[in-house]
């Protein structure tokens, strides 16, 4: 169940550049209700963190994903921190995915991100791309420069860090053989 929270986070990312998409859908409600949903994402989020998250043996064993990074520096010693931002990140994108969709068509999709990510038990991120590209695709387009080019500069941030990293960062296993960093 975390992985959802996790995919949903990550999509509220994409579509925060969408024409201020995210604060069109906090000025939507009264900032008790807008503060109450956030508040029940986060609980959620960290209800499901707590009783559905374990360390897959895979996760801590290879250290040439981001996910053993992400887990051993972030997830790990701040859980309570990591289960609040991905609540309330879910909720910003579904706010954001509800200024475009019906509520029947941002169920399907909430079904539709669970199907794709709950039965995940290991902890990847490419395992979200699905949930990311399909909210920018059903989500608000953005309507200006600024918003078309956040969503460009995210998606090559990520892919030039990874890049870099892979061309000038290798490592030896313990056998002496070259390794590289990969998603």
């Amino acid at each position: 169940v975390p992985q959802l929270f996790f995919a949903l986070a990550a999509a509220a990312v994409v579509l925060c550049g969408t024409s201020g998409a995210l604060a069109a859908a906090w000025r939507q409600w009264s900032r008790a209700s807008a503060f109450a949903t956030l508040a029940l994402g986060a609980a959620v989020s960290y209800a499901a963190s707590a009783c559905c998250t374990f360390e897959h043996p895979y996760l801590l064993a290879d250290n040439r994903h981001y996910a053993f990074y992400f887990w051993r520096r972030i997830v790990r010693p701040y859980p309570t921190l990591v289960a609040l931002c991905t609540g309330a990140g879910a909720v910003a994108a579904i706010a954001a995915l509800r200024r475009s969709l019906s509520t029947w068509a941002t169920a399907v999709f909430i079904g539709a991100a669970a199907i794709a990510t709950v039965p995940q038990r290991l902890f990847e991120p490419r395992y979200f791309t699905p949930v990311v590209l399909l909210a920018g695709v059903l989500g608000p387009r953005p309507q200006s420069a600024a918003g078309r080019w956040w969503r460009f500069a995210v998606f090559a941030s990520i892919n030039a860090v990874t890049i870099l990293i892979f061309v000038r960062r290798p490592f030896a296993w313990a056998d002496g053989t070259a390794a590289r960093f990969i998603w």
